[in-house]
C-alpha cells in the first residue's frame, strides 16, 4: 500500500474533524473555507474508513440519573421510550442511531 499524499491526509483531517464538529458539511466547508463539492468528492473516497472510526469515547466525567419508566409508546419504527430532560424531549427506538443521539444528549446537556 502506497503512503498518503498530503493531500489525502489533509482530506481525511477535515473529514474527520467535520465528523467531530457536530457542523453541517456546508457549514463546516464555510468555515474551513473549502469547496463544497471537492469535499463531498473526498468524503465518498474515505466513507468506510471514515464510518470504522466514528465510535465516540465514553466521557468519564459523565453521570446517571434516575429513571422511571412511566410507559412506553408504539411508533411507526416500533417500540420507543421518551426522555425529557429541562423541557426537552428525546425520542428513542430500537433503530436509534448512536451517534445521532450522541448528538441529542450533548445538546441537552449545553441547554442546562
Amino acid at each position: 500500500m502506497r503512503p498518503l499524499t498530503e493531500k489525502q491526509k489533509t482530506w481525511q483531517t477535515h473529514l474527520s474533524t467535520w465528523q467531530k464538529s457536530g457542523l453541517t458539511q456546508s457549514d463546516y466547508c464555510k468555515q474551513h473555507q473549502l469547496n463544497l463539492r471537492q469535499f463531498y468528492s473526498w468524503k465518498s473516497r474515505y466513507k468506510s474508513k471514515l464510518t470504522s472510526r466514528t465510535k465516540i469515547a465514553p466521557d468519564p466525567s459523565a453521570t446517571f440519573l434516575p429513571l422511571t419508566i412511566l410507559s412506553g409508546e408504539k411508533t411507526s419504527l416500533g417500540d420507543a421510550v421518551s426522555i425529557k430532560v429541562s423541557g426537552a424531549e428525546v425520542m428513542l427506538t430500537v433503530n436509534t442511531d448512536e451517534t445521532l443521539f450522541l448528538k441529542a444528549v450533548a445538546l441537552l446537556r449545553s441547554s442546562q
